[in-house]
């Protein structure tokens, strides 16, 4: 038995395996004994089946376990023989079948994080920004909130829709773009001027009275989400069915609790400042982590590891297609798309791979470690989020090799984690401007 090892590029390593003749007939010959007595032969009982027969028999069979356990064995010794920890899943290329009495050579490419120097990566000076919430912005998500909790009520004037009204609308496509996937539907229901729809669209809809129908053009920017709708004019018919305005409900003792299981408004504002606070401060940690990382890689000439920039893209690409079915796309029309998203993607997958390097090169340099709990936890969390039993989804991550791609991501939050703790962290008061939902 020997190893070679190549280096085809800085991440990536090829191994090249050479078993000898003899290792070859003794897995076979190990093999052959298993099966004793568990076939029968003429002439012979079980137990006296000669070995010549057993192998004639299943022959096939024997051979391609014999390679696949000289596989695991050699290609784990010589991860172990050279320090490799592959991030891709090894993929084995053998030079012919295995036979009896012949040498049996394999070979194997390994995706490596290398052990590289780096300049200090301590110390770095970093402005975070700390939220100031005002009065203001405690007053903004309130009427948020109310306006989420509002009821509808059917308006009964005739009359055409204002902005804030609620109107619930049937439309449909005609010409060319008739059937297209997202162009028909019945019911409808948005609100008016919230900029959420495309602005000939609503124009139609407050040309209308209720139960009345109308035909005309809708532009659609060159950036609509829908491909085969972007910077294209559509003839649409469309009839306003029902017509509503929002009855916002009061801040009183039951909006309070409610919002936040409180009696009086002023602890109910007390509340959401804490929440929201809590929430910015979250959000600015991690835009701090995002910078800091930038400064650190700043031209810095770091590879794309195949296996992380692929992943990157398959992961969006998911989400993306996703998304896509969700508002309406055939399975047709996303296949016809999928390449062209591809290269749309590629370029924040390499981006994001070299950021990926970069930590998991640092977190291998700092001999970074997982402990078992914080993975639990994550395959815990994991489960909960696919709704499904946490046994059955740690035995489909095991199975999948998903299992390391947890970890990797684990690590990554870890090292980042331990680069900020590291930084020198200025606090920067700045005024909220942004303000969501608590």
């Amino acid at each position: 038995m020997a190893y070679q090892i190549e280096e085809l590029s800085s991440v990536e390593r090829k191994i090249s395996v050479s078993v000898s003749p003899q290792e070859v007939n003794i897995a076979v010959d190990a093999l052959i004994k298993t099966y004793r007595g568990k076939i029968e032969a003429k002439g012979f009982r079980k137990e006296k089946v000669p070995d010549s027969v057993i192998e004639t028999q299943l022959k096939e069979e024997i051979f391609q376990k014999a390679a696949q356990q000289i596989f695991s064995i050699h290609v784990k010794e010589a991860q172990e023989l050279y320090g490799i920890r592959p991030l891709n899943s090894i993929q084995i290329e053998s030079e012919g079948l295995l036979e009896r009495d012949k040498e049996f050579n394999f070979s194997f490419i390994a995706e490596i994080i290398p052990l590289l120097e780096f300049a200090s990566y301590t110390g770095v000076e970093l402005e975070q920004r700390q939220p100031k919430v005002t009065e203001a912005d405690i007053d903004h998500i309130i009427e948020r909130i109310r306006d989420r909790f509002a009821r509808l009520e059917e308006i009964t004037e005739n009359r055409y829709p204002a902005d804030g009204d609620v109107v619930s609308v049937d439309f449909s496509a005609l010409g060319k773009f008739k059937g297209t996937s997202g162009t028909t539907y019945s019911d409808f229901r948005f609100e008016l001027g919230t900029g959420e729809l495309v602005n000939d669209f609503e124009t139609l809809v407050k040309s209308l009275k209720p139960g009345e129908t109308t035909v005309g053009p809708v532009a659609f920017p060159t950036d609509y989400y829908h491909p085969k709708l972007a910077g294209q004019t559509v003839e649409m018919q469309l009839m306003l069915k029902h017509l509503s305005r929002k009855i916002i409900p009061a801040v009183d003792e039951s909006f309070t609790k409610k919002v936040a299981n409180v009696p009086t408004e002023e602890a109910m504002r007390a509340t959401l400042r804490q929440r929201h606070k809590a929430k910015l401060e979250e959000r600015f940690t991690e835009e701090a982590k995002h910078r800091l990382l930038d400064l650190l890689m700043k031209d810095m000439d770091l590879p794309i590891v195949p296996t992380l920039m692929n992943r990157n893209i398959e992961e969006v690409l998911t989400n993306y297609t996703s998304k896509m079915q969700h508002i309406g796309l055939s399975i047709t029309e996303i296949q016809d798309h999928t390449e062209e998203w591809r290269e749309k993607f590629l370029p924040a997958a390499k981006a994001a791979s070299r950021k990926q390097f970069f930590l998991l090169s640092i977190a291998r340099k700092e001999k970074l470690k997982l402990d078992m709990d914080t993975i639990k936890e994550e395959i815990r969390r994991l489960a909960n989020q696919a709704e499904t039993d946490i046994n059955q989804f740690m035995i489909e991550v095991q199975q999948s090799g998903y299992i390391s791609v947890i970890k990797q991501k684990l690590i990554m939050n870890k090292t980042i984690d331990f680069l900020y703790k590291k930084a020198n962290i200025t606090l920067v008061d700045q005024l909220s401007t942004c303000t969501f939902d608590v």
